[in-house]
């Protein structure tokens, strides 16, 4: 494992859950031909249906620049 990833800080508690959403979200993202695909609000959404998780407008938002900070940092290490 990476020494970055062996010292990575701990996730505040009240937000730790946002996270663990965008790690199930990525996972059955689509993909765009060559590129990723954003998490739209569709998918949020059947997703908070299906499992049944009650989601907050501000815990979309975190989601969302979440995954956009994903989407650059993958884009960036592609070059």
């Amino acid at each position: 494992m990476p020494e970055e990833l062996e010292n990575e800080p701990e996730l505040n508690p009240l937000i730790r859950h946002v996270w663990e959403w965008f790690c199930e979200l990525n996972q059955a993202r689509n993909t765009g031909g060559m590129a990723l695909s954003p998490i739209s609000y569709q998918d949020i959404k059947a997703w908070s249906d299906m499992t049944g998780t009650k989601i907050m407008p501000w815990e979309v938002t975190a989601l969302r620049r979440i995954d956009a900070a994903f989407i650059q940092s993958i884009n960036l290490a592609k070059g």
